[in-house]
């Protein structure tokens, strides 16, 4: 299974589509499956571009479009995303 997907941003866009990247500790993903579930959902975010998981090291390494996306809107996505009354996604900017 791939860890990371991409969305193609326009080179366009000018000064509005700058990019970022933010890097995030994640907690509470037990397996493939969450991992999945929470690249998806930042995939989904309007200006996030890129995401990479690593399950290994709980990590997220997002690329994004800095004029449209807080590095807040993040972790509020990958919380948002669900896990289990035991393990709920928590995130935290680390970069």
């Amino acid at each position: 299974m791939p860890r990371s997907r991409s969305k193609t941003i326009s080179p366009m866009a000018g000064s509005a589509g700058a990019l970022d990247v933010a890097l995030l500790d994640v907690t509470g993903m037990i397996c493939g499956g969450c991992a999945a579930r929470i690249r998806d959902r930042l995939l989904a975010w309007p200006g996030v571009s890129s995401v990479e998981i690593d399950l290994t090291r709980e990590t997220a390494r997002v690329v994004f479009v800095r004029n449209r996306v807080l590095y807040r809107d993040l972790a509020d996505v990958i919380s948002g995303a669900g896990g289990n009354e035991h393990n709920p996604f928590e995130a935290t900017v680390l970069a």
